[in-house]
């Protein structure tokens, strides 16, 4: 079952292109092959997704935001209007310029993620144990949701996870990432929505807690942030079904 309802860029590409994880979402039909063999229409679909997480940056950098930054927002604003312009003109775009606007789009992404996330609010923090053993809980709790999830190699038989078996926050997440992907795969056409959506809302709170353990490591906590980021968008997209 599609886990995203507006078909708009597979959670685990964004998973692999960002924590190296080893999952594949790049298998296609092959009609899909025939109709679309440069994936020009998929790239459409990521900078679009891209696009979407500017935005939902935006909305919650917006009210901490000082002159400076409101002006930063404002002119990625206005970039990201030049991209949807430009990729509304009515002509024949070929492979190479889709490519470059995706390459365009996702450095804005990231260099705006990583230039502001300061502005984003953290609750306590946590200590490195209490997020360790949250994910190995998490983790717990999806092998019970879904037996597949217990063949990943760090996984032992009959044996629940615990904060000694994750070797730090940021791989614990990535587990927990990896996994929900697994889950979300494997949703039904009978189960309820919620359950795609709780999934959704259960990483990016993980998320939050992890971006704030790793604030001053701007390269990892924008990774987190863009994950994140990318859960609240898949929930929203599913939230008017329910």
């Amino acid at each position: 079952m599609c886990t995203d309802p507006t078909k708009i860029f597979l959670f685990g590409s964004l998973v692999i292109g960002m924590s190296g994880l080893p999952l594949s979402s790049d298998a296609r039909l092959p009609s899909e092959i025939l109709s679309d063999p440069l994936n020009i229409n998929q790239a459409f679909d990521r900078v679009d997704s891209s696009i979407d997480r500017i935005k939902l940056h935006a909305q919650d950098i917006l009210d901490s935001a000082d002159e400076a930054a409101k002006n930063r927002i404002d002119q990625i604003g206005r970039e990201v209007d030049e991209f949807q312009e430009f990729l509304r003109s009515e002509r024949e775009f070929t492979f190479q310029e889709i490519d470059e606007v995706l390459d365009q789009v996702m450095e804005l992404e990231r260099t705006f993620i990583s230039d502001t996330q300061n502005l984003l609010e953290c609750a306590a923090i946590e200590t490195a144990y209490e997020l360790r053993s949250t994910s190995a809980q998490i983790l717990n709790d999806l092998a019970a949701r879904d037996p597949s999830v217990s063949l990943f190699s760090w996984f032992r038989v009959d044996v629940e996870l615990q904060a000694e078996d994750i070797p730090s926050p940021i791989q614990g997440f990535d587990r927990v990432a990896a996994a929900t992907e697994i889950v979300l795969a494997d949703v039904e056409p009978h189960d309820p929505i919620t359950k795609i959506t709780n999934l959704y809302d259960e990483l990016e709170r993980q998320a939050d807690q992890i971006r704030c353990f790793y604030k001053a490591d701007s390269a990892t906590a924008t990774r987190v942030r863009r994950i994140q980021l990318e859960a609240i968008r898949r929930s929203k997209n599913w939230t008017p079904f329910i």
